[in-house]
């Protein structure tokens, strides 16, 4: 059976740890996380349809890891899904899936990306923003990568958003009229953790 602690190491890592951590982890990743019940790519999905109902769009994956948030939103109908990770071991996953069009390994603490402005029609980050993993400033660069207009959906294990980190970045964002807060709900993350998750929406202005 898969070594469950990989995820319960995973929400203490610093920044420079998480590379080596989830190369090691990529092989197991699925099976842990399914076997946990992991309910944030699907909430993630479901936030897509309710408010990017065009599905021909490009798609940016953050934190794609092995690909299941770009395999729930392809199935669901999304056609053009880009992903970026840290992880040659993970990515190797994810190009296993058939989910994305391209994927390029990427520190996404190291900024800017090199992505074009107003490139994407969404951006999402799930499982990625907070703890030791991608810092909350990348909500500069998501902004900066999508059309005006455009969405992005960011969901974390309830720890990480109490934080305040990124609660902060995202008001200071709304505050000075770059971004409009669409949704903010809180529900499940992992149930057989007991740990509960945020899905946030935000919207380009």
């Amino acid at each position: 059976m898969a070594d469950r602690s990989l995820y319960e190491n995973a929400v203490d890592l610093e920044a420079h740890e998480t590379q080596g951590h989830y190369d090691k982890w990529a092989s197991s990743y699925d099976e842990d996380l399914d076997l946990n019940r992991y309910a944030l790519p699907t909430r993630c999905a479901d936030a897509a349809e309710r408010f990017v109902p065009d599905r021909s769009g490009p798609v940016l994956d953050l934190g794609c890891g092995t690909g299941l948030v770009g395999s729930a939103l392809r199935c669901r109908g999304y056609t053009t899904i880009d992903g970026r990770d840290h992880s040659a071991a993970m990515l190797a996953e994810a190009e296993a899936t058939g989910a994305y069009s391209r994927l390029c390994e990427s520190d996404l603490n190291s900024h800017p990306l090199d992505i074009a402005d107003c490139a994407y029609n969404l951006v999402t980050a799930v499982g990625a923003i907070g703890g030791g993993h991608v810092h909350a400033v990348v909500v500069d660069e998501v902004v900066r990568i999508l059309k005006t207009g455009s969405f992005f959906v960011i969901c974390l294990n309830e720890p990480w958003w109490l934080e305040g980190s990124l609660s902060a970045m995202l008001s200071a964002l709304e505050d000075t009229g770059v971004i409009s807060l669409e949704m903010t709900e809180r529900g499940i993350h992992m149930p057989s953790h007991d740990v509960m998750g945020w899905v946030v929406v935000g919207r380009k202005l």
